[in-house]
């Protein structure tokens, strides 16, 4: 026991550990660091099929001093291992603390300085530094229960009162993909409770490729449905419907107009993406979803709640930049919508967008539909960027040979039933550019494009170079290389589309903007005019 600390600790430390003993002994001795001395910690082994057992009680043996204790128990999942950890600990405070993560040393003293001064308030939460494939620090935000019940601003990793924990019966089990604390900070919430932040970065989450909080990612709406459903007197429609339905049936049998969802990637874009959703905000159809997915930028989450008594609206968070694919990727993973639509988060739909193309989806049989799209030239004046001028790069009716040369369809003038991704698949994430072109190729395919000629959405161009830098020409060639390559077995053996495609390299490679060319097409026996190749 060490000097200062008593027999009934204060604070009691939860680790529960599966399949992660290589990073137990880490998380153990920034407990072992910390300042504050009046502690236990308690690691829960939840099943574990590695040696957490083994590591476990080697740690115990090397600080025989401090207050270390192991349970364990059958793999029962996060939420019943907390539980389990809670129940058998002893202090008045509880910091839960997951086997690969990390606490500053300064962690128990200022979260229990706040606690102990501050009987009104439960729960003591601090900013995050990320650490492993991200560092950065990212701050936590106000206490605010109303923005709680839509987007989880506390960090699992927060001190709280122990009686709080028994009052609200701790974490519940059926929130069995994650989201768990996030469930727990809302039951505490709608009790009275609430948390005060310190400002301070003194959590350490470690950032992996696969990790709980990305699987709960994947599954956002049926843990969000669980989370209303856990909490039905704190949701309006549609969250306990949604939840309710998913039990039962089919969501598309309680309205007669199909549910959109639009995806929004946003990255580092505040100053542009409020333009955004306030132009998906004022569509002429309702029946909208929209889910924006920050993809490890700054935080945006004031933006995304100034909408939501407009908008249903969902807001993930990527720990790190993954790029556009995988954004896009989450999004459509936790789409409800029957049709997906796509806006980056410095375009805009005009109000009419989603109306003139649900329309024709919905009364004609085709699946995939695109608009056409005025690019707005834009320079700075002043530390602002002003439009300058309008024009239309791309009006072209659907060629399937076409597609395998250039993309001649902008992202966000196309909206496709979601059962096409099921069918053919979602963004390849391996394409750092051009990663939307190659789903439209692999779409083609398998299903027509129809071609609406009209204009219904405006997307920027700046022409300072921040839209077309030489770096992501550059990428732009090698991508479309690659897509060459992947579909090679469609072009091989047809001269037109081989010529389309050196002429696209060609001008990718030289830098010229504007081509004109005609093509004999043999199957009709006229000339044609293709199109204005612009990047």
């Amino acid at each position: 026991m060490q000097d200062g600390q008593t027999s009934i600790p204060l604070v009691s430390v939860i680790i529960p550990c599966y399949n992660q003993a290589h990073y137990l002994p880490c998380a153990v001795e920034s407990v072992i660091k910390q300042r504050y001395n009046n502690w236990e910690c308690i690691m829960v082994n939840d099943g574990s099929p590695d040696n957490t057992e083994l590591v476990a009680k080697s740690l115990i043996d090397k600080y025989p001093k401090n207050q270390i204790l192991l349970i364990n128990q059958s793999n029962q999942g996060l939420a019943e291992a907390r539980n389990a950890g809670i129940k058998a600990s002893k202090g008045k405070y509880i910091l839960p603390l997951d086997a690969d993560d990390l606490i500053h040393p300064k962690m128990l003293q200022k979260t229990v300085s706040l606690l102990e001064s501050h009987p009104e308030i439960a729960i003591a939460y601090t900013d995050v530094r990320y650490f492993g494939r991200v560092n950065r620090v990212v701050l936590a935000g106000e206490y605010d229960f109303k923005r709680l019940c839509f987007q989880n601003h506390l960090n699992y990793c927060s001190l709280f009162r122990r009686g709080m924990w028994e009052v609200t019966k701790g974490y519940n089990p059926n929130m069995v993909w994650g989201y768990e604390d996030w469930d727990f900070w809302i039951s505490c919430g709608e009790k009275g409770y609430y948390g005060k932040r310190i400002p301070k970065p003194l959590f350490l989450y470690r950032v992996k490729e696969n990790s709980m909080y990305t699987n709960a990612v994947e599954h956002h709406n049926e843990l969000m449905a669980q989370i209303a459903l856990n909490h039905p007197n704190l949701y309006d429609q549609p969250y306990p419907q949604e939840a309710k339905i998913r039990d039962c049936g089919s969501i598309d049998t309680l309205k007669t107009d199909p549910l959109v969802s639009v995806i929004v990637p946003t990255y580092n874009r505040h100053d542009t993406v409020k333009r955004t959703l306030e132009s998906i905000a004022t569509q002429t159809y309702q029946r909208i979803e929209v889910v924006v997915v920050n993809d490890g930028g700054e935080d945006v989450s004031a933006i995304i709640d100034a909408f939501r008594d407009r908008l249903q609206i969902k807001y993930l968070v990527h720990r790190e930049n993954r790029g556009l694919a995988a954004a896009r990727n989450t999004g459509i993973k936790n789409a409800t919508g029957k049709y997906i639509a796509y806006l980056d988060d410095d375009d805009i739909f005009y109000s009419n967008h989603i109306e003139t193309l649900i329309k024709y989806l919905g009364t004609n049989n085709c699946k995939v539909a695109y608009c056409d799209a005025f690019r707005a030239w834009q320079e700075k004046d002043n530390e602002q960027y002003v439009i300058k001028q309008k024009d239309i790069p791309y009006s072209f009716d659907f060629d399937p040979d076409l597609i395998l040369a250039q993309n001649f369809i902008p992202v966000l003038c196309i909206m496709h039933e979601k059962s096409c991704t099921d069918e053919v698949g979602i963004f390849d994430e391996s394409l750092t550019t051009h990663e939307d072109w190659e789903l439209w190729i692999r779409m083609s395919r398998k299903y027509h494009f129809t071609h609406i000629r009209k204009v219904t959405c405006e997307f920027t161009w700046r022409t300072d170079g921040t839209t077309m830098s030489s770096e992501k020409k550059s990428d732009f060639l090698r991508t479309m290389g690659i897509i060459f390559d992947r579909y090679r077995e469609y072009s091989k053996d047809n001269p037109r589309i081989l010529e389309l495609q050196r002429m696209s390299k060609r001008r990718l490679q030289s830098g010229i903007f504007k081509i004109f060319y005609k093509l004999f097409n043999k199957t009709k026996n006229l000339f044609r005019s293709l199109f204005l190749f612009l990047i």
